[in-house]
């Protein structure tokens, strides 16, 4: 099978989503709690989003759904 990586980014962008959905509904949270991990702010914000790289503290990223964050990769604090 043959499968471009866009779909594939698709796929996994719909599943982030689908994620942040099952967290957000039974702990009630607000669509403003949720954020862009790559831009700061200056309230705390739930992040959702694929883990990428290995694990251990120095090589994980969290990449966000292009929805919530255009794609952009950041390394958690």
């Amino acid at each position: 099978m043959y499968q471009k990586l866009s779909d594939a980014s698709e796929v996994i962008d719909d599943r982030v989503d689908k994620f942040r959905d099952m967290v957000q509904e039974p702990n009630e949270l607000a669509n403003e709690q949720f954020g862009n991990p790559s831009t700061a702010s200056p309230s705390e914000i739930i992040a959702v989003g694929k883990v990428d790289g290995k694990l251990s503290p120095s090589c994980v990223l969290l990449e966000a759904s292009r929805k919530m964050g255009a794609g952009s990769r950041v390394q958690p604090k």
